[in-house]
């Protein structure tokens, strides 16, 4: 029996492990020169720091889950209204015991010791204790300490422009810390495989659908979350009485001018579109006083709610009137007699109520 050359397999598994394919995870915000965070001193290798690893559901449970999803929000299908358990959610995106183990032994071999690695209880979060120069060698970037120019002489944050990680493990990696200051947030990031250098990242631009062009690294708009998300193109007819509410308090409201503005840039065929209007406990459109405070939040929830969901209606569930506004908790008993005994008069307005002026819009539905 001819046996092994030891020298010949550490040679030949270094040569595989050099030739692992990696994927390149890098700042957006880093490389574009837009962060409020300036690079610092290198961190010093014997610091000890806490490494959080996010754990990434399978592609199969978070499809299936989105299949469930449909199932219980369409007033036809048998499965209707029957929502999952915390447990259930719980345990259908919890990583399987292979992946885990294929994480923690990544981290050991990078110097991490057993005992300090733990895992949460739903198995979606690792947590390790390493040295710089461990996590570095791990993720094959370079530490720094960045400071905030926002906020001088605050504590500055270790953080590196970008890392690696093997492909073999990538999909089930949602994020890593620490890596990116925390006002990138995981949003300022992209994913490209190190040995392809021609790869074209489909966000950074964008074309809505009225041919303009828009970077969706430093814009948001529909058409670069669909990008994103995922979400179908007009290709979902809503379910017969299948309707998608917003809640709006009293005196906050959305201006046909303002939803036909952005319509015309992003979404052409909504122009002239509007909202139906659900009101509770003397809801209306209030027109009166408009400026940022009254308008902006209500413009961006349908302006946004419009142009992903069409063709299904959006209903503008409007609470309270021009005395007295209301609250979720007044929506909520409106919606379903059972959440009555949860209104308190402390935080929520009960109705009805006599104003002490009159006034042509004033109408209140007593609900409890």
């Amino acid at each position: 029996m001819k046996r092994c050359n030891p020298l010949g397999f550490r040679l030949v598994s270094g040569m595989l492990a050099t030739a692992m394919a990696m994927t390149l995870v890098e700042a957006r915000v880093f490389t574009a020169g837009h962060s409020r965070w300036t690079r610092g001193p290198r961190a010093d290798g014997d610091r000890r720091i806490s490494m959080h690893i996010s754990v990434a559901a399978s592609e199969s449970a978070v499809a299936s889950a989105a299949e469930h999803l449909y199932r219980v929000s369409n007033p036809e299908s048998s499965e209707y209204g029957s929502h999952w358990t915390a447990d259930r959610v719980e345990s259908h995106f919890a990583p399987t015991t292979a992946t885990i183990l294929e994480l923690v032994n990544w981290l050991n071999e990078s110097g991490a010791s057993r005992s300090t690695i733990r895992v949460s209880r739903d198995r979606s979060h690792i947590f390790a204790a390493l040295q710089v120069r461990d996590a570095e060698r791990l993720l094959k970037t370079e530490y720094y300490d960045f400071h905030d120019s926002i906020a001088p002489g605050s504590e500055p944050q270790l953080a590196a422009g970008e890392y690696t990680i093997p492909d073999a493990l990538a999909e089930n990696i949602h994020f890593i810390e620490p890596t990116f200051p925390t006002d990138l947030g995981r949003v300022g990031t992209r994913r490209t495989k190190v040995q392809d250098s021609h790869g074209v990242n489909t966000m950074r631009r964008s074309t809505a659908n009225n041919g303009t062009k828009v970077d969706c690294l430093r814009y948001i708009t529909p058409e670069c979350l669909r990008l994103l998300y995922h979400i179908p193109n007009d290709e979902l007819a809503s379910s017969p009485g299948s309707t998608f509410g917003l809640y709006q308090n009293s005196w906050m409201t959305w201006l046909p001018s303002d939803l036909d503005q952005f319509f015309t840039r992003f979404e052409p065929q909504l122009v002239g579109s509007r909202p139906a209007m659900l009101p509770v406990n003397g809801g209306y459109t209030q027109t009166n006083f408009t400026g940022f405070a009254f308008n902006a939040e209500p413009a961006l929830d349908f302006e946004y709610a419009m142009s992903l969901t069409h063709p299904q209606p959006v209903i503008n569930i409007q609470v309270g009137d021009y005395f007295t506004t209301g609250s979720l908790n007044n929506m909520l008993a409106a919606l379903d007699a059972s959440y009555c005994h949860a209104l308190d008069p402390e935080f929520d307005n009960l109705y009805p109520v006599s104003p002490t002026v009159s006034h042509p819009l004033f109408s209140v539905v007593t609900i409890c």
